[in-house]
């Protein structure tokens, strides 16, 4: 492995860094804010023929999310993936409705809601639970980790004092409490197994709870639509 996917690999593991020599800030211990249950399938990829003729290949992962907080809550979830090559990807960015939906017949899951359609009131109990899907085209195919980053099943946040790249200025940062999936891609990434129907399933090294910002996210989620839709307070 190069020196230089080495270090991106090395920056994969660590989700936040450090300000002015200070740890990482890191979740409460104990939950404090509402919280979803998520249970996650393989990370997945596959190489799919598309209309005109030509193959692309994508990243996907199935999940199913419950609303055991007491209350009805609004889902909104922004899931990134990031690459040991120095990617960084919003789900359903860039895929098109028919990759979406080809995916997700390939499941053969009736509960299986789009990436827009499971958008909404999250009601409470696990028999109404919500299963939903998260996808990205493949782009270097040379990586060795992939992360997936689940923002939008926890309310939970944490502002620090972080210096501004642009101004040199120290300003309020806000971090959200984000699930980190952590992935292994050994050997060719689009191999053999990716043509077949479900595709290839990745090594899954960890998964926890950190703090993070969104890094394909322009504005804080909460100003996309009023905090308490986006981030988890009654619609």
């Amino acid at each position: 492995m190069k020196l230089r996917s080495i270090l991106l690999v090395l920056a994969l593991l660590v989700p936040v860094a450090s300000v002015h020599g200070a740890r990482a800030p890191e979740p409460s211990a104990v939950v404090k804010d509402w919280q979803f249950d998520v249970e996650l399938g393989p990370l997945r990829v596959v190489s799919l023929r598309l209309p005109d003729g030509s193959r692309r290949a994508y990243y996907y992962i199935t999940y199913t999310v419950i609303n055991e907080t007491g209350q009805d809550l609004f889902f909104a979830p922004l899931i990134e993936l990031a690459t040991d090559q120095g990617e960084v990807m919003l789900a359903g960015r860039d895929v098109p409705l028919e990759v979406t939906y080809e995916i997700i017949r390939r499941q053969r899951n009736i509960l299986l809601e789009d990436p827009i359609r499971i958008l909404g009131r999250l009601q409470q109990g696990e028999e109404n639970a919500k299963d939903g899907i998260a996808i990205w085209p493949v782009g270097k195919t040379n990586v060795d980790a992939v992360n997936l980053y689940f923002l939008g099943f926890s309310g939970e946040t944490k502002t620090i004092k972080a210096r501004d790249a642009a101004t040199g200025q120290m300003k309020d940062l806000t971090l959200w409490k984000t699930l980190m999936v952590r992935h292994a891609a050994p050997g060719e990434l689009v191999n053999r197994e990716a043509f077949s129907e479900g595709g290839r399933v990745l090594p899954r090294l960890q998964e926890r709870w950190i703090l993070r910002k969104p890094e394909t996210i322009v504005t804080a989620p909460s100003a996309q639509r009023s905090s308490s839709e986006v981030m988890g307070a009654n619609p």
